[in-house]
């Protein structure tokens, strides 16, 4: 989907072997918005550490959100980013 997101004329990107999607899997958590059983945009978490001083301090950050074209202008990035801040206050 973010392939798609960000170059809707090349269409979804397909990884052709295990080992390109064990790559893409192991970095961040996927989180996604659903509406039924459709996918209507995705972004992953990454759990960080701030260094502030001497102090390490755990921090989230977001990446890779997308929303296809044909989802967009309907507020689902502002939905799930709102979503992630909320897990990340937790």
């Amino acid at each position: 989907m973010v392939s798609n997101a960000f170059r809707p004329a090349s269409g979804p990107h397909t990884f052709d072997s295990e080992e390109d999607q064990s790559v893409v899997s192991s970095l961040g958590e996927r989180r996604g918005l659903f509406e039924g059983d459709d996918l209507l945009a995705v972004c992953k978490h990454h759990t960080l550490t701030a260094r502030i001083g001497t102090d390490r301090l755990p921090m989230g950050g977001v990446a890779a959100l997308a929303v296809p074209p044909e989802n967009r202008r309907e507020g689902y990035a502002r939905e799930l980013l709102a979503a992630s801040l909320t897990e990340y206050r937790d």
